[in-house]
């Protein structure tokens, strides 16, 4: 009721003197209008001191470096009076280079792909396969549902589990191994390890059954290293990937004289290998033809 009762009186007020609220508006206004005014001259003053202090600056700078250089006449300085000072940040987009398997395969596939394969003789239930590969039990199953209708993996039920294996009787067999060994598979793994040491190796490769595509579950994998390095580094390197493999890695090491030395020499285990497919870790056949071939040292 108060308040009603201000509110009418209010309106009454401004009924009675509308001239006093006019110029009580008008008033108001020319306040606000001013300030803005004032506020407006103190931001152009501001700019034209930073104006200023940057022309002085930027002058300061020319004259130092036209000194240094020889340019004191009138004629000898820029054309332009003013130049600002820009520059321009290029941000460096570094992009990890991907493999093989990983541009021919997906990250959940070329997982399953590499353990059914590199394991070819073996079996897994999906719980194996979920342990192994660390992913999900509905990627797993989705996964092998698709491999399994294309063929390239067979599908077994033995009471209550069901099995899952590489098709060795899938006419791309032997073609889709021998690329899983050498992008996603064992080669792959083993690659990665010795990177660390590829200034010093000129070749590593991987030969033997798996190199020839017959390894079977008990088998090891064989490879041979020739560098500048000793056989407890090599040793060191693939120690890890014999766990992530789950299989034994043998290495033979050789330096680059000792090498060449065999080979001039005929002996039976150098020779077989070199003719035995290989699957290259590091360097490639031309550069294992080069250490081969270069001439002993007097």
């Amino acid at each position: 009721m108060i308040q009603r009762s201000e509110t009418r009186i209010d309106d009454e007020r401004s009924d009675e003197h509308p001239q006093i609220t006019q110029m009580t508006q008008v008033r108001c206004s020319g306040q606000v209008s001013s300030r803005i005014q004032a506020l407006r001259c103190k931001m152009k003053d501001a700019r034209a001191g930073a104006d200023a202090l940057s022309d002085s600056d930027h002058r300061g700078q020319v004259r130092s470096r036209t000194k240094n250089r020889g340019l004191t006449g009138l004629n000898d300085w820029p054309p332009f009076d003013r130049v600002r000072n820009t520059c321009t940040i290029v941000r460096s987009m570094r992009t990890k280079r991907a493999n093989s398997g990983e541009v021919l395969f997906g990250a959940a596939r070329r997982k399953i792909l590499a353990l059914l394969f590199g394991h070819s003789d073996q079996a897994y239930h999906l719980r194996q396969v979920v342990r192994e590969t660390r992913l999900s039990p509905g990627g797993v199953h989705r996964e092998l549902g698709q491999l399994t209708e294309a063929g390239i993996v067979t599908r077994s039920r033995e009471g209550r589990q069901v099995y899952f294996r590489a098709n060795s009787a899938s006419p791309i067999f032997a073609e889709l191994k021998s690329l899983l060994t050498k992008t996603v598979g064992v080669a792959d793994v083993l690659r990665g390890a010795l990177l660390p040491l590829r200034n010093r190796c000129r070749v590593a490769f991987i030969y033997g059954s798996f190199a020839r595509g017959e390894e079977r579950r008990s088998s090891d994998v064989d490879v041979l290293v020739v560098g500048d390095v000793s056989f407890a580094e090599v040793s060191d390197a693939l120690g890890p990937p014999e766990r992530t493999l789950s299989r034994e890695v043998n290495p033979v090491v050789y330096g680059e004289a000792e090498f060449r030395s065999k080979t001039a020499e005929n002996r039976m285990f150098v020779n077989t290998v070199l003719r035995e497919p290989k699957v290259f870790l590091l360097g490639d056949e031309d550069e294992l033809k080069r250490v081969a071939d270069e001439p002993l040292a007097d």
